[in-house]
């Protein structure tokens, strides 16, 4: 991948890669409800101003999701990035047990946007790879 920085903070860096037109996320760490929220709002906001369809959205290195966290990610955030634009997410799995289970829930009950669980980032990105975008 050929990434573009556009955010790098401690909780969350979002890269742009030009070659595939879409978005790359990678969460570390602890998440509570205020850093998920911040970090939402910057891909929305980079969602937007790059004018993509898609996101890589990696966990791998995500510690742990507050649950209150989770139920906002699920009710709220998969809402805005459907009205931004988005039309595939491919998700990577953290490699922590319960925000996996956490993650499976939210796939779940989504209903705003395609979003698909992987385990590896490779599998993550042949499938975004895939995808077309209107």
């Amino acid at each position: 991948m050929s990434l573009l920085i556009l955010l790098d903070e401690p909780h969350l860096t979002i890269s742009y890669d030009s070659r595939n037109q879409w978005l790359y996320t990678d969460w570390v760490g602890n998440q509570n409800l205020r850093t998920l929220q911040l970090g939402c709002e910057q891909i929305i906001l980079h969602l937007q101003a790059e004018h993509c369809r898609k996101i890589l959205n990696d966990n791998t290195r995500l510690s742990s999701v507050h649950a209150q966290a989770r139920s906002w990610v699920e009710e709220g955030f998969l809402k805005q990035l459907a009205a931004a634009g988005l039309e595939y997410m491919a998700w990577v799995y953290s490699l922590d047990f319960d925000s996996r289970f956490s993650t499976d829930l939210t796939l779940l009950r989504n209903t705003q946007t395609v979003v698909v669980g992987f385990n590896d980032l490779v599998a993550a990105y042949a499938w975004l790879e895939k995808c077309e975008a209107h």
